[in-house]
């Protein structure tokens, strides 16, 4: 049996106001989420640029 417009667009509307807290949650969390993930994206790039520069620049191995 197929829902009308009607009670399709009653489902629809009970679905949204029950995802209110989750969407209010997502906004809040989703700053700290981003900076972390820039954050994450530059201390990550650390291990591979620091050696690297430390043959180029500095003409001395990575270990000193």
């Amino acid at each position: 049996m197929r829902a009308s417009r009607g009670e399709y667009a009653n489902l629809r509307a009970r679905h949204l106001v029950a995802m209110r807290p989750q969407v209010s949650l997502a906004r809040s969390v989703s700053s700290p989420l981003i900076m972390i993930a820039v954050i994450g994206t530059l201390a990550w790039e650390f291990p591979v640029t620091l050696p690297l520069m430390a043959v180029d620049t500095f003409h001395k191995g990575a270990g000193t």
